[in-house]
């Protein structure tokens, strides 16, 4: 094949050239006279194509703005950012020119945005929800507008989205432009696209835009031209002219694509067709927006025909594709990957990647993946392995792989016993300065070990080549360890430890351990909050997928240890994603992976530790090797929850009026991501007059559990019905708000006994009054008190003396039904109303039957039963709920609280925040 190197004067002689094909060097050579040089076509088919120009001939300022493709394919531009220049990828046949127009949403309109546009019926489809009066947008296209300028549509990017939506409505112009200070000038202006990026023979696409500093009226020219050669717009051929007038700030106008045909014959190949417009003598050549026309099939395929299916093996393949994510939301964090230090791991953007890791990760809603350098894990002992000694407990763990893989290498498990436990192919032991600071610990001493052993072991510690082994022990009698050890084996085999009777540690425990210990990982990721919650006793631990950037094999792996605390020595290139020799150096950006992850994506094993891309995925993803095909999605945010299997993945659902799950969005965000982050900051501090309990009312003080709100909303045909409206939907969320701080979880009311037993000035009555039983009465049957004064006080509003008699005092009514549940259900008779049916319906006995603690416990545990109150109760003020749709809630928050003031407070929060969420624009699925 040739490559014809020119610029806008002609051809380039006597230019170097070098063509790489899969990063690979296949041709170097200067153009001859021509601007020619043939390069080798079986060398560069199918393959990723770079080619590189002598800086000479490109100039400062010079960059590749097309290529002139003369073999019958669609021609395309190539590559760049829009408009002007266009990416050109290998899944695209023909261009995507994007108009890139800043645009706003005017104040006081109302806009609805849609998934879809359908031509046929010149309507949009998929109602999405209302755009926020002020919210600003990049237009990429004009897909519809009437030649008056009374109707208009755009395809947008909202958040990265892409939407359509109406810009003109009915003559109301609904979103302007917003052109930033460098694009705003007091000469005439145009900004146009086609209604499609391809149209057939048959269709009439139509050119539209907008113009600036030209009036109404003014008539416009069209020259259309078909594009010869992209690289070449000297050669631009004209087809035909046309005219039109400016209405409503914009224009219109209908292309023929038969002027390709009749006379001119240029529709032997799908064409490229421009236009130029002339208005008082200043012409705008509109070369970046150009449609392909063709003619010779009923459609010409936008898309490449996908590759031809692979038989898999279904035991590697989890599927034929899998969502990955940067990061997880967790209630009010967001975890990332990070070192021990707590600093991020660094993120290589997408566009970097090259070769065949690109088939196999795709990029979703994320621009950029993490990376680390990673280094083989020590085998870790599963099921009988941990009585055995270490050599025993190697010999079990080769047999266990050589029945799941036969064809497995020697070189994954270690056969020596005596230096197993500092080989990196070897299973993990106890360390003396971690594990037995003071002391032999119990399982050292099961083994064998002895304190002889340990305080000489210690004491050889000075020996050590690490700085911080020499100085973590405090010499003396005893030989005793300070905290710090960095756990490196074989600094211990350096130190020449004996580690003949040790025990072997990290055992794992739960299901599918000796799948999970085949494929597991050590991550060093530190996390905000107590405890660390990817780790758990049942083994359903975070998983992960590693990619060697070099081949595209991945991996699926399960964390199973904390670490590598350790820095990067050295990393290796790894030139498909970008990154250099000794990049990560002294960085803490690194991981650990089990020798069989090593031999299944293909990493070397040298000096310098190999790279991977590393993504989270969920727990449910079946561990191992990923089969040829299945390929990954590259998103930004997954949720913890359902990451980790506490709950079903939200399924996407179609768009409706109403709510049916958690799955609401509000300005692009879930729900609760939007409240915590974007609403909630905007009220800060107490309401300037309205009250609760007779003292200045909080706004909204609390953030939303997230988990929390997904598990109740999840249930909400449980809560009230398969569907609810906004308004039901928000009277149901502020009252758990309120009742449960934020929690959004069937708490029980805190506070202590004579809180319960005593009215407060601010308005709580006694709960030892109204529909409870008396204390006094209940005392006396238990035998806990006999005294008719002692009655009549426990029978009173004054707590008594509760010395001795607690346990009973618990068992009380004031006590007993005190809040809890979503709504902070109080007293025995609407626990018998509201409470016990559901009790009963599911298994448990009366609420009379049960203790205080044992009720309790069903109530903040069993969604059944917290949920069954809630809908119970509302049934109960049905009436006044029914007022909600009205926007009437007072009445709804007097019934559940008692006091008109929580009506009042309640009201305000429920509209505030409705209408906020309109504004943003909400959705429901």
């Amino acid at each position: 094949m040739v490559l014809v190197v020119r610029d806008s004067k002609g051809p380039l002689a006597a230019v170097d050239v070098t063509v790489k094909a899969d990063g690979v060097v296949v041709l170097q050579g200067k153009t001859d006279s021509m601007g020619e040089i043939i390069v080798p076509k079986d060398e560069v088919i199918g393959k990723d194509v770079e080619i590189s120009l002598d800086e000479k001939a490109v100039g400062d300022k010079g960059q590749l703005v097309g290529v002139a493709n003369e073999t019958s394919a669609p021609a395309s531009l190539t590559p760049g950012n829009a408009p002007g220049n266009q990416t050109f990828n290998g899944d695209e046949l023909v261009p995507e020119p994007r108009l890139n127009l800043p645009m706003k949403v005017k104040t006081g309109a109302v806009v609805i945005s849609y998934s879809k546009w359908n031509a046929g019926k010149f309507e949009p489809e998929e109602a999405r929800g209302t755009l926020a009066p002020g919210l600003p947008l990049v237009a990429e296209r004009i897909v519809y507008r009437k030649d008056d300028g009374t109707y208009e549509l755009i395809q947008a990017l909202i958040d990265g989205v892409e939407t359509y939506c109406w810009s003109i409505e009915g003559g109301s112009e609904k979103i302007g432009l917003d052109l930033p200070a460098e694009k705003q000038s007091s000469d005439p202006a145009v900004f146009a696209s086609w209604s499609s990026r391809i149209a057939h023979l048959e269709e009439h696409p139509v050119l539209a835009g907008r113009v600036l500093n030209l009036d109404d009226g003014a008539q416009l020219d069209v020259s259309w031209l078909a594009i010869m050669s992209v690289g070449a717009p000297e050669h631009d051929q004209e087809v035909a002219k046309d005219q039109c007038a400016i209405a409503a700030g914009g224009f219109a106008i209908a292309f023929d694509p038969h002027v390709l045909t009749s006379d001119a014959g240029l529709l032997n190949t799908p064409r490229p067709v421009m236009a130029k417009l002339t208005i008082k003598d200043k012409d705008f050549a509109l070369r970046d927006q150009a449609i392909t026309i063709y003619g010779d099939a009923p459609k010409f395929p936008d898309q490449p025909p996908a590759p031809p299916a692979k038989s898999e093996n279904t035991a590697d393949a989890p599927g034929s594709a899998l969502d990955a994510f940067c990061e997880i939301t967790r209630d009010d964090a967001t975890d990332k990957l990070t070192g021990w230090s707590k600093e991020p791991f660094p993120l290589k953007p997408y566009s970097q990647l090259t070769g065949a890791v690109t088939q196999r990760l795709l990029r979703g809603d994320a621009d950029s993946v993490y990376f680390a350098a990673v280094e083989p894990s020590q085998h870790l002992p599963f099921g009988d392995e941990v009585s055995m000694n270490i050599g025993d407990a190697l010999v079990r763990h080769a047999q266990a792989l050589a029945v799941a893989f036969p064809d497995a290498p020697d070189w994954i498990v270690g056969k020596d016993a005596a230096s197993a436990y500092a080989a990196g192919n070897g299973m993990q032991t106890g360390i003396c300065a971690s594990d037995c600071k003071t002391t032999v610990a119990p399982a050292g001493r099961k083994s064998g070990c002895s304190e002889q052993v340990r305080q000489s072991n210690l004491g050889s510690c000075k020996q050590s080549p690490i700085e911080a082994c020499r100085t973590i022990v405090q010499l003396g009698k005893a030989n005793l360890a300070k905290a710090g050890c960095p756990e490196i084996e074989t600094a211990c085999a350096a130190a020449q430890h004996d580690k003949s009777h040790c025990f072997l540690d990290g055992a794992l425990k739960g299901d599918q351990a000796e799948e999970r210990e085949r494929w597991h990982v050590r991550l060093p990721m530190r996390t905000a909050g107590a405890g660390y919650p990817y780790l758990r006793d049942s083994g359903k631990n975070a998983r992960v997928v590693l990619i060697n950037p070099a081949s595209g094999a991945a991996v699926v792996c399960s964390q199973e240890a904390r670490g590598p605390l350790d820095k990067v020595a050295g990393n290796a290139a790894a030139d498909e994603a970008g990154v250099t020799e000794n990049e990560l150096k002294d960085k803490d950006t690194v991981i650990a992976a089990s020798y069989e992850t090593f031999w299944k994506l293909g990493l070397p094993r040298g000096s310098a530790d190999a790279v991977v891309l590393i993504a989270f995925v969920s727990a449910g993803t079946p561990l191992g090797p990923l089969a040829d095909g299945v390929t990954v999605t590259l998103k930004k945010t997954g949720d913890f929850g359902t990451l980790m299997g506490d709950r079903p993945p939200v399924v996407t659902g179609t768009p409706g009026e109403k709510v049916k799950s958690s799955n609401i969005t509000v300005g692009g965000k879930h729900f609760v991501d939007w409240f915590n982050s974007d609403f909630k900051p905007q009220y800060p501090g107490n309401h300037p007059t309205l009250l609760l309990w007779k003292k200045p009312a909080p706004m909204f003080p609390s953030k939303i559990a997230k988990a929390s709100f997904c598990t109740v909303f999840d249930n909400v045909k449980y809560l009230w019905a398969d569907e609810i409206s906004l308004q039901q939907f928000l009277g149901f969320f502020a009252i758990f708000y309120n009742e449960t701080g934020g929690s959004m979880q069937p708490i029980g009311e805190r506070g202590s006994e004579k809180y319960m037993f005593e009215p407060t000035p601010g308005g709580k009555a006694s709960y030892n009054k109204g529909g409870n039983r008396p204390a006094g009465d209940l005392l006396k049957g238990m035998g806990a008190i006999s005294d008719d004064d002692a009655v009549a006080a426990w029978n009173g509003t004054r707590y008594p003396d509760d010395s001795a008699i607690k346990d009973q005092v618990h068992e009380c009514d004031f006590w007993k039904f005190r809040g809890h549940g979503l709504i902070q259900l109080t007293f025995r008779s609407n626990y018998k109303s509201h409470c016990e049916p559901a009790l009963l319906a599911n298994g448990y006995k009366s609420v009379d039957e049960h203790t205080a603690a044992e009720l309790e416990k069903i109530i903040m545990t069993d969604p059944r039963i917290y949920l069954a109150m809630v809908k119970s109760f509302f049934n109960g003020i049905k009436s006044a709920f029914a007022k909600v749709d009205d926007n009437q809630f007072v009445e709804t928050g007097r019934r559940v609280s008692g006091q008109t003031p929580y009506g009042e407070l309640y009201e305000w929060r429920v509209l505030t925040l409705m209408d906020a969420m309109q504004k943003a624009g909400v959705e429901f699925r």
